[in-house]
């Protein structure tokens, strides 16, 4: 399989997990993985399908056991078909209320089923309240939405503040709206015992600048 990283680790660009089942993450300190996993390794975990995996420890070392997993799903083609498969991958530092609570009536024209929250125990020490000052917005929860092939609507999404999960704060109350540190982003991967060749063909990365409210 393999894995989108992001990661803000001392090792910069040389950063590198191990192999085989650790598809190439696992080991790289500070830093979060979307796994796509197509081998089963049952001393891990995993489910028995294929699947895609939203991986972190935090500022420790990354690791691929499904017990370090803030959320997975195995509803997904077979990643194994030959065929070419296209992904987005969304974080906002907002949660959008009208995705999680009334998708079904404000956008039922591209509702095919009602997107799974999920959001596994491992997430829930990611989810903190603010620090400095009794400052309950520095941590505003934010959310991580996967999208695959030709659904409009993601496979999953995922609670989470990513400046709390990687430790990318730098700043004061305003965390959020006026963050410096720069992170890492790329693709790691990994084969075992078994052979299979991964391409991506084709990516783009794109952001928004941020505001001050």
């Amino acid at each position: 399989g393999f894995a989108f990283v992001i990661h803000n680790s001392d090792e910069g660009e040389l950063s590198l997990g191990t192999k085989g089942g650790g598809l190439g993450y696992s080991g790289m300190t500070n830093g979060i993985a979307i796994e796509f996993d197509t081998w089963y390794n049952a001393e891990d975990g995993d489910p028995y399908q294929n699947h895609i995996s939203v991986q972190t420890n935090g500022k420790d070392p990354l690791h691929h056991a499904h017990k370090y997993s803030m959320a997975s799903s195995g509803d997904i083609p077979d990643f194994s078909d030959g065929r070419e498969h296209v992904v987005k991958i969304k974080y906002s530092p907002n949660v959008d209320i009208a995705s999680y609570f009334t998708r079904s009536r404000i956008r039922n024209s591209v509702d095919r089923y009602q997107t799974p929250i999920i959001a596994f125990k491992h997430a829930a020490k990611f989810m903190k309240a603010g620090t400095r000052g009794g400052d309950s917005t520095r941590y505003r929860m934010g959310q991580l939405s996967i999208y695959l092939d030709e659904n409009p609507q993601p496979i999953f999404e995922v609670p989470l503040n990513l400046a709390a999960v990687l430790d990318l704060d730098t700043s004061e109350v305003y965390g959020s709206e006026s963050q410096t540190t720069r992170a890492w982003v790329g693709f790691t991967a990994s084969t075992g015992k078994a052979w299979q060749r991964q391409e991506i063909l084709d990516w783009h990365f794109t952001t928004t600048e941020p505001t001050h409210p």
